[in-house]
């Protein structure tokens, strides 16, 4: 549950009076940076997480900008579908309609695997 919106900029503001040379000025900071975390109701993991990309359509109008975007989430793959990928790249003849239905489910995971994610 969050509570206040974080104040980003003056979170940065305080952890970087961390390197004071007063170890008062240091404790304060820290106290008033775990005051902004409890009110936004975050944890420390929560706010050090990156932030991620807002999520644009995909323009997917071939099958190299398919093959492009399944390699870019080659970790969502299986072993196999990164190879059948792979495969592809290298293959000197024309794709083949049931390799593109394959390509097309394999898309379709990873489409929804990074809507998930975002």
């Amino acid at each position: 549950m969050t509570g206040t919106p974080l104040d980003r900029d003056r979170l940065a503001k305080l952890l970087g009076m961390f390197s004071s040379d007063s170890d008062g000025e240091i404790v304060n900071a820290a106290r008033m940076a775990e005051r902004l975390r409890r009110q936004s109701g975050l944890t420390w993991h929560d706010i050090l997480r990156p932030v991620p990309e807002p999520r644009r359509e995909r323009e997917v109008e071939s099958v190299d900008d398919a093959l492009d975007l399944c390699e870019a989430y080659a970790d969502l793959l299986t072993d196999w579908e990164r190879r059948f990928i792979s495969t592809l790249r290298r293959q000197r003849t024309p794709i083949s309609p049931k390799q593109v239905a394959i390509i097309e489910q394999i898309l379709g995971k990873v489409l929804r695997d990074e809507a998930r994610a975002a």
